[in-house]
């Protein structure tokens, strides 16, 4: 006969303590509630102007993107996602923000899914980017089908042109923000 070990808690009771510890404690995936951060004013103007970095970084611009739908128009997504480098998650980002961050030049892997987690069917697709010194790389969150996956570029609503410089930059009803934590391994400090 086993011996018993400390209490034991009706089943719907262990439901409730589980959802607590969820809820309340902060033992679930800290991501799901914890949103990236403000970019500095630095960063903020640097990205907004598409400025490209010193020669010893590389710039990522990752936007939480859309889809088209079936008239082809754009649409921005509605839900908040998770940012992964190296398979390494560094952050989120609400609907309508983009994260910039810089890496020193290199190979790097990129990946996102929802904050609730990715459906049943649908499965993440890694993209892998080798970046230069001096480089500027938008990317755009993206779904094809059941496929989570991230491409380069900007959508047209991300984009807008300056009437008097003539210059593109992203439009300013994006909020931009930076990881909220990336080690030192991936993410290099602001400038």
């Amino acid at each position: 006969m086993r011996k018993r070990q400390g209490p034991v808690l009706p089943a719907g009771l262990a439901l409730v303590a589980l959802g607590g510890c969820l809820a309340i404690s902060g033992c679930s995936d800290p991501f799901r509630s914890l949103p990236s951060s403000p970019a500095s004013p630095i960063a903020t103007k640097a990205a907004l102007n598409l400025e490209k970095p010193p020669g010893d970084r590389a710039r990522l611009i990752v936007f939480n993107g859309g889809r088209i739908d079936g008239s082809g128009a754009y649409r921005p997504r509605n839900y908040s996602i998770r940012l992964s480098v190296n398979e390494v998650r560094i952050g989120s980002m609400n609907p309508g923000e983009a994260m910039v961050f810089d890496v020193t030049p290199g190979q790097y892997s990129f990946a996102w899914e929802p904050l609730d987690g990715k459906a049943l069917l649908q499965k993440v697709a890694p993209a892998t980017q080798t970046l230069t010194g001096g480089e500027l790389l938008p990317l755009q969150t993206d779904v094809d089908g059941y496929t989570l996956k991230i491409g380069q570029g900007y959508a047209s609503t991300q984009i807008v042109t300056d009437s008097q410089s003539g210059r593109q930059r992203i439009n300013p009803d994006i909020e931009i923000v930076q990881p909220s934590t990336c080690p030192p391994a991936i993410c290099l400090p602001a400038r």
